[in-house]
């Protein structure tokens, strides 16, 4: 029996990257920072499953870090940012710029009273 054409189960994925650039360089840099983190605890005098157990504690927070810090790229969906001129007509006034409200005189608790 041979599947048809239509069927979204044969359609090949030849071309498409396993992982993409974003979560490559977020898992090297883990790595990288996990390598480091084993290493220095090694040479610290501590055992190889300390050092192993420190160089995943320090992999799962550096994945976090990096994946908060690099941002992606508008055409992977997770973050949506407006270009110029996007969305908005001619017609539309752009909203004036809102001045925060003054701050409060502050005051010393060493003033002279």
């Amino acid at each position: 029996m041979q599947p048809r054409p239509g069927n979204p189960d044969h359609v090949h994925h030849e071309h498409e990257p396993l992982l993409t650039l974003h979560a490559g360089l977020i898992f090297m840099l883990g790595t990288l920072t996990a390598t480091c983190a084993g290493v220095l605890t090694l040479h610290g005098g501590a055992s190889r499953p300390t050092a192993l157990l420190t160089a995943g504690a320090a992999f799962a927070g550096a994945v976090m870090f990096f994946r908060s810090l690099i941002a992606t790229s508008p055409r992977t969906g997770e973050q949506q940012q407006l270009r110029p001129n996007e969305g908005h007509t001619g017609d539309q006034q752009a909203e004036p710029a809102r001045q925060a409200p003054p701050r409060a005189a502050r005051r010393n608790s060493r003033s002279c009273r």
